[in-house]
């Protein structure tokens, strides 16, 4: 299995530097699940047949 770390993929998608500190990340204690403007790791996407949970995130209009 090939990985790349979060700053490889952020420099990918030409995301600044200064901005990357303010994307939603979601992480278990195996690595990154999540991350906004990356997208979902590959090992936790539901298949046919699976269950799963719906998250929803929101910026705060104070925040944005």
């Amino acid at each position: 299995m090939i990985t790349k770390t979060l700053k490889k993929l952020f420099i990918e998608k030409k995301i600044p530097a200064a901005e990357r500190d303010k994307l939603f990340v979601i992480a278990d204690e195996t690595g990154v699940m999540y991350a906004e403007a990356i997208g979902m790791d590959v090992r936790v996407q539901c298949g046919d047949g699976d269950e799963a949970i719906y998250v929803a995130v929101k910026k705060h209009k104070d925040r944005a």
